[in-house]
């Protein structure tokens, strides 16, 4: 025992340690702790400045610990509350090869994996979807950008999904789904083109519509309503660049509450374009008036009728026509 605030020290540094009348330990020097440190329920709070600290073995609280560096020789942290990182640069999660794992409550939900090169973001729950969600704050997201432009053509295994549409890969191409029971599909087939389907089960008349509709508030006589435009590749010249054959609705006359009178062009290329400008080479008339702008051919032995005698008109390869009723020819014709 040694008075109120004595020292015990050595030759050369005699006030090594002070005990006050309290009871309380000071140090002049950093301590070194050979054997390590254990703490029952107390707290530490300071730092630990020694370069070399040997093995804390049991701690109270840690109020506050700056270090550069910490290496966990274990493989939790647990936390019961919220556990919060606030990083003023990067955050690398490097899983030196293996997965890094999402759990709820000790279940796997998903995962990021890193598979023959390729990034895969994957859901571990069966029938959940990966969403990429964004809070806008109440003022709408405007966009949502996902840059694969270094993907290298390599299947991007996920899918994007809002309310009304969601857009997957498969094995056999890309799947474009509308709706929320995903019934109509735009089916990319490889190497070939697309495919849409209506996939509505257990039900009866459910064609597949494709409206091809314009949002132009006043409809004029000859106003293009849509066009179907067919096109090649070829840049070797003007003409073989152009539309090469088309479908146009071209409005008759002007649109209102009781009139629609549309009719349907019909275009090919010659040496010009077949946009809905070019020279109609067929006409179906509102009133339902084929036109066309050249010879009417038939296969051999092909007839010309009517709704009610279909086999009016015969015409034989030969070209001998054949009346099915005795013909009425103008007079003064024979």
């Amino acid at each position: 025992v040694i008075a109120d605030s004595g020292t015990i020290g050595s030759a050369s540094d005699k006030d090594a340690i002070a005990i006050s009348s309290g009871g309380v330990v000071t140090m002049n020097q950093i301590p070194v702790f050979s054997a390590g440190i254990n703490v029952s329920g107390g707290t530490i709070a300071g730092t630990l400045a020694t370069a070399a600290q040997t093995n804390i073995t049991s701690l109270g609280t840690l109020t506050t610990l700056t270090v550069d560096d910490i290496t966990i020789n274990g493989s939790t942290i647990s936390d019961a509350g919220d556990f919060a990182l606030d990083i003023s640069g990067d955050i690398i999660l490097d899983a030196n090869g293996a997965d890094i794992i999402f759990k709820d409550d000790g279940t796997e939900i998903g995962r990021f994996t890193n598979s023959s090169s390729d990034f895969v973001i994957e859901s571990k729950v069966q029938d959940k979807d990966i969403i990429f969600k964004g809070d806008d704050g109440g003022s709408g997201i405007t966009a949502l950008t996902l840059d694969m432009s270094n993907a290298g053509g390599a299947l991007f295994n996920t899918f994007l999904k809002s309310p009304s549409y969601f857009w997957s890969n498969t094995d056999n191409g890309q799947v474009l789904r509308f709706g929320t029971s995903a019934e109509i599909q735009v089916h990319h087939v490889h190497d070939v083109g697309l495919t849409l389907t209506n996939t509505i089960a257990d039900t009866d008349n459910r064609p597949i519509v494709l409206q091809l509709k314009s949002e132009e508030d006043a409809i004029v006589a000859n106003d293009v309503i849509a066009s179907i435009e067919m096109a090649a590749g070829d840049s070797d010249g003007t003409d073989g660049a152009t539309v090469a054959a088309g479908i146009h609705a071209i409005a008759e006359d002007t649109f209102s509450a009781s009139a629609n009178a549309t009719k349907l062009v019909f275009t090919t290329g010659v040496s010009e374009t077949a946009a809905a400008s070019a020279t109609a080479k067929m006409t179906l008339s509102s009133a339902g008036l084929l036109t066309i702008a050249d010879d009417f051919v038939i296969k051999d032995g092909g007839t010309i009728g009517s709704a009610s005698d279909t086999d009016a008109i015969a015409i034989a390869a030969n070209g001998v026509v054949t009346f099915s009723q005795v013909p009425v020819l103008p007079d003064d014709t024979i």
